[in-house]
């Protein structure tokens, strides 16, 4: 049975995060802004383990020139493509497991 919760508390949030992260089996997919792209780059550690233990990471996020750079480095782990800017920043994890917030990957 499909349940919610809500997490005000941004540190037991972020903890449950990358809790759900680091148990994937198949795959995240991650919508974000374009400064979360660049803080999914702080995380890329978390990105390759999981590509390395065959998960399929995909971020989708508006693509700057500010940050282009975090992108390229990003695209050699994971597939990383343009989205118009605007959307809600969410985290899907084994089409289990949903996050929306706007607070992910926060540093």
């Amino acid at each position: 049975m499909p349940r919610a919760c809500i997490l005000n508390d941004s540190e037991a949030a972020h903890k449950k995060l990358y809790e759900i992260l680091r148990s994937a089996k198949e795959h995240i997919i991650i919508m974000t802004s374009s400064k979360g792209l660049s803080k999914c780059l702080r995380n890329i550690h978390l990105i390759k383990e999981r590509v390395q233990k065959g998960v399929s990471v995909r971020i989708m996020a508006p693509i700057t020139s500010e940050n282009q750079e975090a992108a390229r480095q990003l695209m050699e782990c994971c597939e990383v493509k343009h989205a118009p800017v605007g959307y809600l920043e969410t985290v899907v994890v084994d089409g289990k497991h949903f996050f929306s917030s706007a607070i992910l990957f926060q540093a």
